[in-house]
């Protein structure tokens, strides 16, 4: 399922939490957060319903721009348009 923003994946976390349901993550999938250098850095997180299906609630990947605006303002690769 998709959400607006990191935020709201992070408020899912814990209206989740509160009902006692485990989430796993967030992850972030791409070079941010460790991974391919490729990577699409989509912000998700998994979990089980009651009855078992597992379920994933993510934000959409970061777009080039915004991802090096991040990376620049971290002190990493420099922003480029």
């Amino acid at each position: 399922m998709a959400t607006d923003s990191r935020a709201s994946v992070d408020q899912w976390v814990e209206k989740l939490t509160a009902q006692g349901v485990i989430a796993h993550g967030p992850q972030i999938q791409g070079p941010e957060g460790g991974g391919l250098t490729e990577g699409s850095g989509s912000y998700t997180i998994f979990f089980h319903d009651p009855n078992g299906v597992f379920f994933e609630i993510f934000a959409e990947p970061l777009t080039v721009r915004q991802y090096r605006q991040q990376a620049a303002a971290r002190g990493g690769e420099a922003e480029a348009d």
